[in-house]
């Protein structure tokens, strides 16, 4: 294990649960979902472009739903 590297990411996510929990008014929440998104997460919503199932010449954008949870530990586990 690289523990530098561990320091780091420890460091990123306390940052980012620092900037989700300074949220105190609405006027608050677009700086820390903008944080999230920075990183990969979908906080609140999230928007793909994907191919048409009825025509695969054209593409489409959906907006959905984001998570609001941690993901299902089945998907994530690697050992």
């Amino acid at each position: 294990m690289n523990a530098p590297g561990l320091r780091s990411s420890r460091a990123e996510l306390q940052g980012l649960l620092g900037a989700v929990n300074a949220v105190t008014s609405v006027q608050d929440l677009p700086r820390a979902v903008a944080k999230l998104w920075e990183v990969g997460a979908e906080p609140l919503f999230s928007f793909n472009v994907g191919v048409d199932p009825g025509n695969a010449r054209r593409h489409l954008a959906t907006l959905d739903q984001g998570e609001l949870s941690l993901p299902d530990r089945g998907t994530t586990r690697t050992c």
